[in-house]
């Protein structure tokens, strides 16, 4: 049950992530504005108790060791779930951007051309 409720939140952390890009750029007017920034605050809040609650989880799967063992468990998962959060969220961003500029990125043709 402990592994199940681990996938669980992951997969739930993974989807909101790749959802926040699109839901990012879209504000026409006050109200979809206010909508906008109550949905990204409900959904950063999910993504804050999946980064809480994925380290603890591993934690319970490794067998809840109370001694330094436990802290090494508890650091090294809480670090490696920001980096993957960090590199979800930067991979759908590219991929959103990828999509509604083109086939190819600005900035990187404005960067290759101004080095000598």
């Amino acid at each position: 049950m402990k592994v199940i409720l681990l996938g669980v939140s992951i997969v739930v952390m993974i989807t909101v992530l790749r959802l926040f890009p699109t839901l990012e750029n879209k504000h026409h007017s006050m109200k979809n504005q206010i909508k906008q920034n109550t949905y990204l605050l409900l959904l950063g809040v999910l993504i804050v108790g999946c980064i809480l609650y994925i380290p603890y989880q591993i934690w319970r799967v490794t067998g809840s060791p109370t001694d330094w063992d436990g802290m090494y468990i508890l650091g090294g998962s809480l670090v490696g779930t920001f980096v993957l959060c960090f590199f979800i969220y930067a991979t759908s961003k590219q991929q959103f951007l990828k999509r509604k500029v083109g086939s190819c990125l600005v900035i990187e043709g404005c960067v290759q051309d101004t080095e000598p």
